[in-house]
């Protein structure tokens, strides 16, 4: 892993790779309050879930569960409660709270009153309900404040471009002139030279040219119009 990080470091001498990676981690950064609040309902969720006692059921129609074998209850219901957040939908299962029928006395149950009965239709309609809910919260709103957190992030990042390309290769130069201090090869320098792509410049003033031409064009026409409301003024004055 350390390995893979420290490729990570050097790939962002090139621009295109350096983008990339300085994206990845400003990302993480500016997530970390996201992720938190983002936990906070899904354990919510968990523990409410828990609470109404919906049952987690095997996909295939088993009678065991081997996606969640050997974990506690509780990580059950946040595991699932997460993948119906990302959009992994599975409906809730409620089998201790079905009615008990007259079909049900055959197998030596009684069955349930009418109060009773009533009751749990209710459990059952509040568990949809709440269900709903959970990807009302999580699904639709939430993922999209991230999508909106992860665009606002892009924007930052691509904005200070030019920044993070100069501080990456001021990083990577320091640490190549201390690697040959060391290794006793290092002369000494007075000036650091970063060096930019004449296509890149050019890019980069072709745009602020086209941008200063379209500021000059509404400035002329502005005053083109003063100029004529103010003719127009003196006019009447006269």
């Amino acid at each position: 892993m350390e390995a893979f990080f420290k490729i990570l470091y050097f790939i962002r001498i090139f621009e295109s790779f350096g983008f990339l990676v300085q994206m990845v981690f400003q990302t993480v950064q500016e997530l970390v309050p996201f992720t938190v609040f983002f936990m906070m309902w899904i354990v919510f969720f968990a523990f409410s879930l828990q609470i109404l006692e919906v049952q987690i059921v095997p996909e295939d129609g088993g009678e065991w569960d081997f996606e969640y074998w050997e974990l506690n209850e509780f990580i059950k219901q946040v595991i699932v409660s997460y993948r119906n957040s990302i959009g992994d939908i599975s409906a809730p299962a409620y089998e201790n709270w079905l009615p008990l029928t007259e079909d049900n006395e055959e197998e030596g149950l009684r069955a349930d009153s009418s109060q009773v009965a009533f009751f749990k239709y209710f459990i059952i309609t509040f568990i949809w309900m709440f269900w709903m809910f959970n990807q009302y919260i999580n699904l639709i709103i939430l993922l999209n404040f991230l999508i909106a957190v992860i665009s606002q992030t892009y924007e930052k990042v691509i904005s200070r471009l030019d920044t993070f390309t100069y501080m990456h290769k001021a990083e990577l130069n320091s640490e190549f002139f201390q690697v040959m201090h060391v290794l006793r090869k290092a002369e000494e320098y007075n000036i650091l030279l970063f060096k930019v792509e004449k296509q890149h410049k050019d890019k980069k003033s072709s745009d602020w040219q086209g941008m200063i031409q379209t500021i000059r064009s509404i400035i002329t026409k502005s005053n083109a119009t003063l100029a004529a409301k103010t003719e127009f003024s003196m006019a009447n004055l006269q």
